[in-house]
């Protein structure tokens, strides 16, 4: 379908709802976006999958571009409601060193971040806007968490630079929980030093169960926000609010014009994330040598070095009936790189050989994994995508933009095929073992 260009004048006093894919640009008079001053001449982009609200301070006119699935609605006032004001002057008033934001899935978390960050960095404050939600990162990639500084208001976190990024390797928090927390506290720490007045903390929309809970309130104490803003409508926040302490909580409602997204819909924004993020990336190799793998223990495997011993090829040709790719061993592991699955009779017949558990690899599996490079200082250069490890010639094949000097490789559990779209597991199958599953 064909894009759509309109010119639209529009009144002082209305609110026009833009969903995206679409591109703005104010012709004359004077407009905010989550209290982001608008100009004549400003071009405005509005995602697919986004919403957003230009409030018109004076009579106007716009030209849109619009794109498939895009739309315009115009309404009488202002859709940021009068709780989020009254909470942003609080804050302001206040002068806090960190404000965490905490609500369910597509309540407004990120609007009201963005709102509450323009309105301090308007009051001459040096705000950094932290991003914890991994599946639905505005700052850096999906399955990171980062921060900016801002040095202006913004209408989309999304454009604006990631000042430090942490790799976890996973979109869903309830399958990293102490890694979250422990990026989140580091990434407070570093807002802070980074020379910010407010520090502003957006959280992931996992609030319910009894996991989510006790979650979200030790993620509350180790990073020890003074004010926390609670997006809730049916007290849904009430199991995580009632057990804080010591932290002042003001509970504020969602915009009644949120858009709700579908898990097509969020699944879209990552892949178009991670196609950023990988935006003129080229195939790097690394030495295995010299570089260090992280993350999934048995990806990590492939990294060890063994020597072969020619007598267990030997006896492995036997029980298999072919040689493997490549073996190797650990106290208490037995690892096996193959061409093939193998049925339960051979995988028991293994295991009597060896005397210990044995991990099966299969040549191939650990292709499209997301990976995130790091420095020598552990700092997140950027992500990649696994081409494939060879364990004879000890190297690593990436597909990254990243061009500094890598120290370590941090292999996380998404999975991408070659256009970039994540690949869907069946229900209940993790790419994830657990701890106890193998020990490097």
């Amino acid at each position: 379908m064909k894009d759509a260009r309109v010119r639209r004048v529009v009144k002082a006093g209305k609110t026009l709802l833009i969903d995206g894919p679409a591109s703005i640009i104010m012709l004359s008079g004077k407009a905010t976006v989550l209290g982001a001053p608008i100009s004549p001449e400003e071009k405005v982009l509005v995602r697919f999958g986004k919403r957003m609200p230009f409030f018109f301070l004076e009579d106007s006119e716009l030209e849109a571009l619009l794109g498939d699935s895009a739309s315009i609605r115009e309404l009488e006032g202002e859709t940021v409601p009068q709780s989020w004001k009254e909470a942003a002057q609080h804050v302001i008033s206040k002068s806090p060193r960190l404000v965490l934001v905490m609500g369910g899935v597509d309540s407004g978390k990120t609007s009201l971040c963005t709102y509450l960050a323009n309105l301090a960095i308007l009051h001459g404050y040096k705000v950094a806007a932290i991003d914890g939600d991994l599946g639905q990162s505005d700052i850096g990639p999906p399955a990171t968490v980062g921060f900016s500084l801002l040095e202006r208001p913004v209408t989309d976190l999304f454009v604006t630079k990631p000042y430090s990024m942490i790799f976890i390797g996973s979109t869903t928090p309830s399958r990293a929980c102490d890694e979250v927390v422990e990026a989140l506290t580091v990434l407070t720490r570093r807002a802070e030093e980074a020379g910010a007045d407010l520090t502003v903390l957006n959280t992931d929309g996992w609030v319910s169960g009894e996991d989510a809970v006790e979650y979200k309130v030790r993620l509350v104490e180790k990073t020890s926000p003074e004010i926390i803003l609670a997006l809730e409508e049916k007290g849904e926040l009430t199991p995580i609010i009632s057990t804080l302490k010591d932290v002042e909580v003001l509970r504020i409602e969602p915009p009644e014009t949120i858009r709700r997204r579908s898990r097509e819909v969020r699944k879209s924004l990552r892949e178009m994330a991670y196609k950023k993020y990988l935006k003129d990336a080229k195939v790097r190799v690394f030495n295995l040598n010299w570089v260090r793998l992280e993350g999934d223990p048995i990806m990590r495997l492939l990294g060890l070095r063994c020597t072969p011993d020619q007598e267990r090829l030997t006896e492995l040709k036997e029980v298999l009936g072919a040689p493997p790719i490549y073996y190797g061993e650990t106290l208490d592991k037995a690892f096996l790189l193959l061409d093939r699955c193998l049925n339960k009779e051979t995988r028991a017949k293994l295991e009597l050989y060896f005397k210990k558990p044995v991990v099966i690899l299969r040549r191939g599996d650990e292709s499209g994994r997301l990976l995130g490079l790091k420095d020598s200082r552990g700092n997140l250069l950027g992500i990649g995508v696994l081409c494939n490890i060879d364990p004879k010639r000890r190297i690593i094949r990436v597909y990254t933009r990243v061009t500094e000097t890598v120290s370590s490789i941090h292999i996380g559990e998404v999975k991408l095929n070659t256009e970039g779209k994540e690949i869907e597991y069946p229900s209940g199958k993790s790419l994830k073992p657990k701890p106890t599953d193998i020990n490097l």
